[in-house]
């Protein structure tokens, strides 16, 4: 006979070891009830874990787990199968648990991490390549390739086939080469007053905005962090410019008081219409932070 008291204290400790911890996160199985339609913790991962189903506080935090999942992007809102949920929580959760130097091991190909890729690779993941459409697989890809920019493993001078040999994107990699130039300059300048960011002029605009989102990556550890933040800031310029700005403006009137509040908006609007992805709609967020 179970003891309610004892039965909330094991939901409790299961609960609070799995929602910061994300291997544990990534290790929740799901199936999809015939009835509601709804997504629920399947009775194989209930008896490893001995939980006691008929609590009622084990049916709140079974929800909640679930639902941290889609808040953070790691689940699909386009999956509708649990199959393709739990083969993109597999994916997650053994790629959360390699170590940097086994991560320098994944093949790449095309500058990313490819299901056939991994099909190949890895033998837990043979049958991935079946699974390819699945969006919960897509989703977690994309999360895994991410993780793979943000440490530096994809090479900085890869140009997909197609532009390898036209003009135009050579021109537009110089030019993106004096930006980035230009970037890691303003990171490694360092600011004591407001005053001390550059000023933007017409053949420079928005060097006062670049100089904020430089500087502020430089308090970030990582080898990619400024990359990133670079692209929070092309974001922002093109937010900016959206909004009537020439670039000229001083840095206080671009950055003002409800800037960032629009400019998350106006990331979900592009998440809207597919320019972006829910994911790098969340990391620009916080990016301009």
């Amino acid at each position: 006979m179970s003891v309610p008291i004892l039965d909330k204290a094991k939901v409790l400790k299961w609960y609070h070891g799995t929602k910061d911890c994300l291997p544990a996160l990534f290790a929740l199985e799901l199936e999809r009830d015939i009835y509601d339609n709804e997504l629920y913790l399947t009775d194989d991962y209930i008896s490893k874990w001995d939980l006691p189903e008929d609590e009622e506080l084990f049916a709140v935090t079974e929800r909640c787990l679930i639902m941290q999942l889609f808040v953070s992007g790691h689940l699909s809102l386009d999956e509708r199968s649990a199959a393709g949920h739990n083969w993109g929580l597999k994916l997650l959760g053994w790629y959360e648990l390699l170590s940097d130097s086994d991560k320098k091991n994944i093949p790449v190909f095309g500058n990313k991490i490819s299901v056939r890729g991994l099909a190949d690779y890895e033998p837990q993941f043979s049958k991935l390549s079946k699974l390819v459409d699945y969006p919960g697989v897509k989703t977690a890809l994309e999360i895994i390739n991410f993780g793979h920019e943000r440490l530096g493993l994809f090479s900085d001078e890869y140009l997909p086939v197609r532009d390898r040999r036209s003009e135009s994107a050579v021109e537009v990699q110089d030019e993106d080469e004096r930006a980035s130039d230009e970037f890691l300059r303003l990171r490694d300048s360092r600011v004591v007053t407001p005053a001390g960011f550059e000023i933007s002029a017409e053949a420079k605009p928005f060097l006062c905005v670049m100089h904020l989102f430089a500087y502020t990556s430089s308090f970030n550890a990582g080898k990619g962090t400024w990359k990133m933040a670079r692209q929070s800031y092309s974001f922002f310029v093109r937010f900016l410019l959206d909004n009537g700005f020439k670039g000229v403006e001083p840095l206080f009137v671009l950055i003002g008081p409800y800037a960032l509040i629009r400019f998350r908006a106006w990331l979900e609007e592009l998440v809207t219409v597919e320019e972006i992805s829910p994911l790098y709609c969340t990391v620009s967020k916080i990016n301009a932070l």
